[in-house]
């Protein structure tokens, strides 16, 4: 019902290198849900995620804190929030979230912070947005969230993405 790929509740949690594609979820969350815990999210793609009705078809932070380094949230479908939903304490840098069904974004409660990342809807209402820029990445093969749960598609840039070479590591 819940974090359709992973759910992590009251817990510690650090994922590198991971794919969260094609998972859904009857009450909220597609991809991926951190339920007040502490994740920290480096270099991983939530792509064709589905919450069929709740928030964040991609990635739910409930409560607690995330940091998100070098993730790809695109094409997901939620009732709303179709990217990322939040009440917690967010952290987002070098990140693309595009492409995902009604908002981009819902900063529903807590505070969020994005730094040198690539929102496609504006930086969020209630969010501090450093060096980001707002439009599309241009994927080579966008996925469509209307498809969702899905597996296909290909968040790859093209040569001429605004989101090249747009990053910064600390």
């Amino acid at each position: 019902r819940l974090g359709g790929g992973l759910e992590v509740y009251v817990t510690t949690l650090v994922v590198n290198d991971a794919l969260f594609a094609g998972n859904s979820a009857t009450d909220s969350v597609g991809g991926l849900l951190s339920w007040n815990s502490t994740l920290t999210l480096t270099n991983a793609v939530s792509r064709g995620n589905r919450s069929a009705s709740g928030p964040g078809g991609g990635i739910g932070i409930w409560n607690g804190t995330a940091t998100l380094t070098n993730v790809t949230i695109a094409g997901n479908q939620g009732s709303t929030n179709g990217g990322l939903n939040s009440t917690g304490t967010l952290s987002v840098r070098n990140t693309i979230v595009a492409g995902n069904s009604g908002n981009e974004v819902g900063i529903t409660a807590g505070s969020a912070t994005f730094h040198y990342s690539l929102v496609e809807g504006g930086c969020p209402t209630s969010a501090t947005c450093d060096h980001s820029i707002f439009g599309d990445p241009l994927f080579v093969n966008p996925v469509d969230p209307a498809t969702a749960p899905t597996t296909a598609g290909d968040v790859s840039l093209l040569p001429a993405s605004p989101a090249l070479d747009a990053g910064a590591n600390p």
